[in-house]
């Protein structure tokens, strides 16, 4: 869905979707462990037995089969595909705990193994979902992609030569990768330059900074709807 094309209902295209499937992942990931460890806490309390050999033959399946996704995913860029793979990775690593100890459960009799083992992946489970929520909530509300984006886009209109002042500058993603930044810039008439070389050549530089879209508005002098919502300096 990620991939299709702009269309007049969805103007920016669909790229946010890609979002949601992350964040339906770790939705899923934390729900699901958060359920996991009560269950896992009776079970270490009360043993029961444990059909070892079908334990060894998921766990191996589990492996084999998480490792081969989270590598062909490992190639992907955007958000979904980071969390996706890292959760397969994670998996792959759950899925070797639960073979060794099913072996162990099965030589020694240590039942208490199996609930123990449970109750410590969904804790790291939850440990590595909860922090990987953060980007995405940024992305969300439109925060700048990275610290130092915001600063650095409007140093490089600000030294363009020819722009005597920058207003209205806004720099968003619509999915963590691509950005998009608009801009109100106040020209000086005294420079030389024109206002359609000037833009064009801006946005030929932020293209090179990874802005994937921008629109950039030029004037030569400050209107008052600039001054009403000028962005902190």
């Amino acid at each position: 869905l990620s991939q299709r094309p702009p269309t007049e209902s969805m103007t920016y295209g669909y790229g946010r979707y890609s979002l949601l499937g992350a964040l339906l992942s770790a939705v899923v990931i934390i729900a699901g462990s958060a359920v996991a460890i009560p269950f896992s806490i009776a079970r270490f309390l009360e043993p029961r037995d444990i059909h070892t050999e079908g334990m060894m033959a998921i766990a191996f399946a589990g492996a084999l089969f998480n490792a081969g996704a989270a590598w062909f995913l490992s190639h992907g860029h955007s958000h979904n595909e980071r969390f996706v793979s890292l959760h397969l990775l994670e998996d792959v690593l759950g899925w070797i705990a639960v073979f060794a100890g099913a072996i162990a459960i099965h030589l020694w009799g240590v039942l208490w193994l199996d609930p123990l083992l449970s109750v410590l992946i969904s804790v790291f489970l939850i440990s590595r979902a909860v922090p990987a929520l953060f980007p995405l909530f940024r992305v969300f509300v439109q925060s700048s992609p990275q610290q130092g984006d915001y600063a650095d886009i409007r140093n490089l209109l600000a030294s363009e030569l020819g722009v005597q002042s920058v207003h209205h500058l806004h720099v968003w993603s619509l999915n963590g990768e691509d950005k998009i930044v608009t801009a109100h810039l106040i020209l000086d008439t005294k420079a030389g330059k024109s206002a359609s070389n000037i833009r064009e050549k801006l946005k030929t530089k932020l293209f090179r900074m990874g802005v994937s879209h921008a629109t950039i508005e030029t004037d030569t002098e400050l209107t008052d709807s600039a001054v009403c919502s000028l962005p902190p300096q």
